[in-house]
């Protein structure tokens, strides 16, 4: 049916009966980034999303710091010159 919306903002909707130029117009004007909403999910679940992504990045930018050794003496340490 054409016009029938997929969200409650009416953002997401069917397009109208056409052509292969017009349709793949219709998706172009589409949002780039897509709210939980066109999923049918709360708005929460951008909340979610987004904290999960932050995990990640924070996770991954601590795996690349170099790891230190904890008690004890380092290599070097207290070692005389032979």
């Amino acid at each position: 049916k054409d016009g029938y919306a997929f969200s409650e903002s009416g953002a997401y909707f069917a397009p109208p009966d056409g052509s292969h130029h017009h349709i793949v117009e219709f998706i172009r004007k589409l949002p780039e980034e897509q709210t939980p909403e066109v999923f049918g999910l709360h708005s929460n679940a951008d909340i979610t999303k987004s904290e999960l992504e932050t995990k990640n990045l924070l996770g991954a930018v601590l795996s690349t710091q170099p790891r230190q050794a904890q008690g004890g003496e380092s290599e070097g340490e207290g070692q005389g010159v032979q």
